[in-house]
């Protein structure tokens, strides 16, 4: 009688691909007119209807990129250090650091102070097909640690990070 679905793999190109530019819904699995027919019936039966979402991964094929707004090292002299490190065979240009170990290919990691606004923007989009999540499970916020940037541009503490992180969730305490 009590269900949670969380609906992974939902981005146009699927799961782990062109974060954070992922509307429309996966085409092949439906699109907007599926998503809203499962998030309706999901309401219908009482079932908890939710998505599984990235804000800090940062795909070079997104219409989005930009290297502007990718995290950036403190030495473009030493190996990649942002979390995962080199385990996931890690590489740097210059001082971004770059990780193509997901299925999406290639990416960096986004600014915290850029989250929201891909957030809001993508779930805007959803509203606006009639579909409203009753919740969002904002992956690698609970164990990944808070980045920190050093571009001149737009510096992050990682205090700075973490707070731009809590801005999404209160972002989805509001809107969902």
């Amino acid at each position: 009688e009590r269900l949670t679905v969380v609906l992974t793999g939902w981005p146009r190109l699927g799961y782990d691909r062109q974060h954070p530019d992922v509307l429309p819904p996966a085409p092949e699995a439906g699109g907007y007119e599926g998503m809203k027919r499962l998030a309706d019936t999901c309401r219908e039966l009482g079932y908890i209807f939710s998505l599984h979402d990235q804000y800090r991964d940062y795909y070079v094929d997104a219409p989005s990129w930009n290297p502007q707004f990718a995290i950036r090292e403190e030495s473009t002299a030493t190996p990649p250090r942002v979390f995962p490190g080199t385990r996931f065979g890690q590489s740097k240009e210059g001082d971004i650091p770059f990780m193509d170990h997901w299925d999406g290919g290639k990416m960096s990691y986004l600014n915290g102070r850029f989250m929201l606004g891909h957030l809001a923007k993508n779930y805007q989009g959803l509203f606006d097909h009639g579909i409203r999540p009753a919740g969002s499970y904002l992956d690698v916020f609970g164990y990944v640690p808070p980045d920190e940037d050093f571009n001149p541009e737009h510096p992050t503490t990682r205090t700075d990070g973490l707070r731009e992180r809590a801005k999404c969730y209160h972002w989805a305490r509001e809107h969902l």
